[in-house]
């Protein structure tokens, strides 16, 4: 027995053998040594994803658009490149909404230049939700874009479907 536990008309999630999980996993990066600046309520551009398993990851616009429904762990790594140092307030969100339901992961503090803030989550996601990274400081905030290393959003599918208990 899988231990999992679908409704009327659901998927349990498991393809294959007991266990097997589509694969969707991204990698992001901002894509240039430039500084970047974020208005508030907007999302942290990521021009390059090198990595984009499941087609979910959009460079175009830096959101990831989940090609299945289930449990995904996000991981966020932001370089700071404003002089001196300001209050920031980075939200990992689904669907465009900052509110606490919708948050997977935030940082919100001081941070001075050339300090990285990291910050992640693990959120079941439906099919479709959209997951981005957002600036709520309440002001425009600058972010060093970077070639790989500095500025990152990752992502990837743990578990395939619907309610696990």
């Amino acid at each position: 027995m899988s231990g999992i536990i679908g409704g009327a008309g659901s998927k349990s999630g498991v393809i294959g053998e007991i266990g097997q999980t589509r694969e969707v996993r991204f990698y992001a990066y901002g894509g240039s040594d430039a500084t970047v600046a974020v208005a508030n309520t907007n999302g942290v551009p990521f021009g390059e994803v090198p990595e984009n398993v499941g087609g979910g990851m959009h460079a175009s616009n830096g959101i990831f658009t989940a090609p299945v429904e289930g449990i995904y762990s996000f991981y966020v790594q932001i370089y700071n490149y404003s002089g001196g140092s300001n209050t920031y307030d980075w939200r990992c969100i689904a669907n465009s909404q900052p509110s606490a339901s919708q948050v997977i992961g935030r940082f919100h503090g001081a941070l001075a230049q050339g300090h990285i803030c990291t910050f992640g989550g693990v959120k079941w996601i439906r099919k479709g939700e959209e997951i981005n990274i957002t600036n709520t400081s309440g002001g425009s905030r600058n972010f060093y874009s970077g070639t790989g290393e500095h500025t990152i959003f990752i992502g990837a599918l743990i578990r395939e479907g619907g309610v696990y208990i």
